[in-house]
């Protein structure tokens, strides 16, 4: 599957034009939470956003082509203790952004597109004491290797001199579980990631 995907993303990025693009460095937060029906008690916590990205002019669209360090997760309550569940993923988000021309030096834009998720660790911590749930710790929750979900959202990029300052605001919608445990009695699990991310990144333009 893995490989289906990279070869999709080398063949949308050589379809669109090899000029104006815009390199973008990145950084923000993420408030995310856990959904779906056999969530119970659980609410947002902040995590870190970090990574970068490409926009390829595409007529009167563009292609947002994305590579960043995500940490999701919720918090969740155990009786009389709050536990942070913490999940860090390699996302690429695949967005394209739609938006009249530009006014002055800023141009406004709504963006929709996929997001592909891919586990890269697990923590669970509480009262000062934190565990390793990842792939093969001792405590291993069987997270599920690959995620997805749909992002929406919308956002600014303000023209600076020779640079481009750009704020985003998006949510990410997951649409696969985080349950990896196919071995399981029980079934697996709806549980999906759930998050707002807000973001701003310096662009450098490509002539």
């Amino acid at each position: 599957m893995k490989k289906y995907i990279w070869t999709f993303m080398a063949l949308l990025v050589a379809a669109v034009p090899a000029s104006g693009q815009t390199i973008f460095v990145r950084g923000g937060l993420n408030m995310t939470t856990l959904g779906g029906a056999d969530v119970v008690d659980a609410s947002s916590r902040t995590g870190t956003n970090l990574g970068a990205a490409v926009v390829f002019p595409m007529g009167g669209a563009s292609l947002d082509l994305g590579l960043a360090w995500s940490t999701r997760g919720a918090k969740m309550t155990e009786g009389t203790t709050e536990l942070d569940f913490a999940l860090g993923y390699l996302e690429v988000p695949v967005l394209f952004r739609f938006g009249p021309a530009s006014s002055g030096s800023a141009a406004f834009h709504v963006a929709v597109g996929p997001t592909l998720g891919f586990n890269m660790g697990c923590t669970m911590s509480a009262t000062g004491v934190e565990i390793d749930c990842g792939s093969g710790s001792q405590f291993d929750l069987n997270i599920a290797g690959m995620d997805f979900g749909l992002t929406g959202g919308a956002g600014v990029d303000v023209q600076a001199g020779s640079m481009v300052v750009g704020i985003d605001a998006l949510y990410t919608f997951g649409m696969k579980t985080i349950d990896g445990d196919t071995q399981g009695t029980g079934g697996i699990e709806d549980i999906k990631n759930r998050g707002f991310t807000l973001s701003v990144g310096l662009g450098f333009p490509m002539k």
